[in-house]
């Protein structure tokens, strides 16, 4: 048998049937949607602007020390704004949610308080002037705060920009004390630093005075200087000393006593009667033997003459010898060196010289002083040409020492720089080092201080508000509507929902009605199609119900006008005022 779908006539015989409970179903969701819209508590929403304004100096003449992006400086002071001690003090103050602290903790109160506050940035394309590049960057941001109290929102909003603006400051100007205050330490670090370079420069100078690099040319020049004048020195001490030899050998062919003169002609010097008589002696002991009567005479003639004039040391030929040794020695020594057998042996030899002149100089005092007759006595002195030898002699020995200790003082002057020009590689290398480290020090130092200098204008920037700031441009103002429930889009989403109930109320309702209300319908259940069909004839109980069906729908429908009506000038805003509202968006 062929089943016939529902037609549109069956649907509309369908609402024609069911449209009483459509139309209550519609008319109850859509007051209970009214209602809902318009009993939902208000929430407010105050919001100020903040415009973020670059440093009002330009960033070529005073750079600043702050280098990060606003948006990230905002995030860091947000977190540090929005924590629970700040939150539960903004809570307490302001006396907000008092329902939710006595039922929750605080914990819980402050993340509601969170829910509520919002950060919106708000960013443009610009040019990075430290990169030259397009990106985006923040320009201003707004902090709103949503409470079911407008004057409390607005307040409490305005305590939030209050924070931010203080924390911001505080956050410029404590990076700008810290940076300079890191750099005055290190500045202080360096000139340490340089202060212990410079004594240990000190020192080293006061170490090696005449061994320094720049005195290197200078040695080199001394030492040449003196190197000649020692030569010239060692000249005169050999022109010195022949000088002495040849007075000495003057001095020793000239007797101590004046001639004397008689009538048979000249007489020796009781020294040169003893001399010569010491040398006949020796002759005629040697030819008669010591027994012969000539010797015996001669050798006590030469008893008589000792017992006059005793026994003579001639210190001028001790003094002879010593300046000839001492001559040869130095020759010697420079050749060879100290340690040269010679030289040692001349040493010994100038050393017993030397001993013997010693001892026969206080021999001779000693006879001064006991009045003996010795022949080198000044009493016994008379000749005038010994005695002016012995003068010229004497001076020409003072000479002579006084130019060996200007020897001694000039090699030990030549060693002396010897050393310096030996030690000055080392000197130069560690005086180079030593320069190199401070030189590198002082760099730095100025380096740091030109930094530091420029940290501490910074941070006269930061504290006189020149720079990178935030202002206020739009201060939270007292809200005058509410931010939610968005109450029209509530009343079309309940007047969506009273729709589509009424339909799924229709719908489950003829799905469970087993009755048979169509021929159609009649057909599908028999398996037989009707003959007829007799119309319905309605009586006059059936036309009363139905009028009364009618008037209770339109005394529903007029209810919920009147309600709605109702609730939208009390609660939402005066039906004068959206008269004139619609009057004006219309042009009338």
């Amino acid at each position: 048998m062929e089943t016939n779908e529902n037609s549109l006539k069956d649907y509309l015989a369908v609402l024609r049937r069911r449209k009483g409970l459509m139309i209550i179903t519609f008319f109850s969701l859509l007051v209970i949607s009214i209602i809902a819209a318009f009993l939902w508590p208000p929430t407010y929403r105050s919001t100020a602007t903040i415009l973020i304004r670059d440093q009002e100096i330009p960033r070529d003449l005073v750079p600043s020390t702050i280098t990060s992006f606003a948006d990230q400086r905002l995030m860091e002071i947000q977190a540090r704004v929005v924590t629970s001690a700040n939150l539960i003090k903004l809570i307490e103050d302001f006396d907000l949610y008092p329902d939710l602290r006595r039922r929750l903790p605080a914990t819980e109160v402050v993340d509601e308080m969170r829910d509520d506050y919002s950060l919106d940035l708000v960013s443009a394309d610009v040019i990075d002037p430290r990169t030259g590049r397009p990106t985006q960057a923040t320009i201003l941001f707004t902090l709103s705060f949503d409470y079911e109290t407008p004057a409390i929102a607005q307040q409490v909003a305005n305590r939030l920009v209050d924070l931010y603006l203080a924390e911001n400051l505080r956050d410029r100007t404590e990076r700008a004390q810290e940076t300079t205050s890191f750099l005055t330490e290190q500045a202080e670090k360096l000139a340490r630093e340089i202060g212990t370079l410079e004594e240990r420069m000190s020192r080293f100078k006061q170490q090696n005075a005449g061994a320094l690099p720049e005195l290197y040319s200078i040695n080199l020049q001394m030492m040449d200087r003196t190197e000649a004048e020692l030569r010239e020195i060692q000249r005169q001490i050999r022109v010195n000393n022949e000088a002495l030899i040849y007075l000495q050998s003057e001095l020793a062919t000239t007797p101590k006593a004046a001639p004397i003169y008689s009538r048979e002609g000249t007489v020796l010097p009781p020294d040169q009667q003893l001399s010569a008589l010491q040398s006949q002696y020796a002759t005629l002991s040697a030819s008669y033997g010591p027994n012969h009567p000539d010797v015996a005479s001669i050798r006590r003639q030469i008893e008589a003459l000792k017992g006059e004039v005793g026994e003579v040391t001639d210190i001028g030929a001790l003094e002879t010898q010593m300046q000839t040794v001492l001559v040869e020695l130095e020759g010697y020594r420079d050749r060879y060196g100290p340690e040269h057998p010679d030289v040692r042996r001349l040493d010994r030899q100038y050393e017993r010289l030397t001993a013997e002149r010693d001892a026969a100089l206080e021999a001779q005092v000693a006879g001064s002083d006991s009045g003996g007759g010795s022949v080198d006595s000044g009493n016994s002195v008379s000749n005038p040409s010994y005695v002016a030898l012995s003068a010229r002699l004497a001076a020409a020995q003072a000479e002579q020492r006084a130019l060996q200790i200007r020897q001694q003082q000039l090699a030990d002057k030549m060693a002396n720089y010897e050393t310096r020009l030996v030690a000055a590689p080392e000197v130069e290398r560690e005086f180079s080092e030593i320069i190199r480290d401070l030189d590198n020090a002082r760099a730095k130092y100025q380096e740091i201080r030109s930094k530091q200098l420029a940290a501490e204008v910074s941070e006269s920037l930061e504290q006189g508000r020149k720079g990178e700031r935030f202002e206020v441009v739009d201060p939270a103002m007292l809200p005058t509507l509410p931010h939610t429930p968005n109450r029209l889009a509530l009343l079309f989403l309940g007047l969506v929902l009273s729709m589509a109930g009424s339909i799924g109320t229709t719908a489950v309702s003829e799905s469970m009605d087993s009755s048979v209300h169509s021929p159609n319908a009649l057909a599908k259940l028999t398996g037989i199609a009707p003959i007829a069909t007799i119309p319905m004839i309605e009586n006059e109980i059936d036309v009363r119900q139905k009028r009364r069906r009618m008037w209770m729908i339109i005394g529903g429908v007029s209810a919920a006008v009147l309600i709605t009506a109702l609730l939208v000038n009390f609660l939402y805003k005066p039906l004068d005022v959206l008269w004139f509202i619609l009057l004006r968006k219309l042009g009338i």
